[in-house]
């Protein structure tokens, strides 16, 4: 609850200081797919809508605001092996004379995670000409992670054992009555991440521009690290973050009504398994829009 209030009070902030400034600002509504490499038949669908008020010759200050939601490609493995002590039937009692498997079995977990991000940035100018800015920017965010994790077992090898004496009978806590093939669970986590960074915004020719921010600041209730090392719900922290954003824009026409945007997103907990994103998208300038529905 006070990571909610800590970044609405930011939100309110930077709409009041958006709503005191003249300069026109950029406004983007982005919808593409973010893919890996090794699975390129798997796309899923990336959202960015943003609000950029860039620092100008006569202006000091810039503001940033935005909602984006990705899927990162680190989809976690790892797998690791152990034996396991099955009853042949989940009903059996062992005594002397009845039997039960010993198996060789692989584990193979897999963690996902999708990530909606509410930020809002203020900019300070420290060096503009009339092709790049550069800045020092302040960062609010809020960070909602959806979390997947499944677990699939195979069994690699079995040996049915023969109970010939009381010493030979397995303790009730080193056998379970039937192996669970599948394991799946869903976690959500809501953390405020804020902290300060800098803004490059390079301009060439009016037909491409790059736009990249680095970011390192305090995270707020993050979910840390599950035992296998997967990222889980073992619990919240507090920690360093860190953001590395960078997105390439290509107008496909003078009037700019459109951009091709070829984005990347790494962001990570200090000591944790980082996230990663790299996506494609179309950019349909919100201004044009609204000018085309008006005309």
């Amino acid at each position: 609850m006070k990571t909610f209030f800590l970044t609405l009070a930011s939100f309110l902030v930077t709409l009041h200081l958006l709503g005191q400034d003249r300069t026109t600002p950029k406004y983007m509504f982005m919808n593409g797919f973010d893919f890996q490499l090794e699975n390129i038949d798997k796309l899923k669908y990336v959202g960015h809508f943003n609000i950029y008020i860039p620092v100008s010759e006569s202006k000091k200050w810039g503001f940033n605001v935005g909602l984006l939601k990705l899927n990162n490609l680190n989809n976690d493995s790892i797998a690791r092996y152990q034996q396991d002590n099955v009853l042949s039937n989940p009903l059996d009692h062992l005594v002397v004379g009845s039997s039960y498997n010993k198996q060789y079995n692989k584990y193979t977990t897999k963690t996902s995670v999708s990530t909606y991000s509410a930020y809002f940035q203020v900019l300070r100018k420290i060096i503009f000409t009339s092709d790049v800015s550069l800045s020092v920017h302040g960062h609010a965010e809020l960070l909602i992670s959806k979390i997947s994790s499944a677990t699939t077992i195979d069994t690699i090898a079995t040996r049915t054992v023969l109970i010939e004496n009381e010493a030979q009978i397995p303790s009730s806590t080193t056998i379970i009555p039937y192996l669970v093939k599948y394991k799946g669970s869903n976690y959500s986590s809501a953390a405020g991440n804020f902290g300060l960074g800098l803004t490059l915004d390079y301009n060439y020719n009016k037909k491409f521009s790059l736009f990249a921010q680095g970011t390192a600041g305090w995270s707020l209730e993050h979910p840390s690290n599950a035992s296998m090392g997967n990222i889980g719900y073992d619990g919240y922290q507090k920690n360093w973050f860190y953001l590395f954003r960078t997105y390439f824009q290509y107008n496909t026409s003078s009037s700019a009504n459109t951009q091709l945007l070829i984005g990347t997103d790494f962001r990570g907990i200090l000591g944790q398994v980082p996230l990663n994103s790299i996506y494609l998208g179309v950019n349909l300038d919100i201004e044009n829009i609204t000018n085309l529905i008006t005309k």
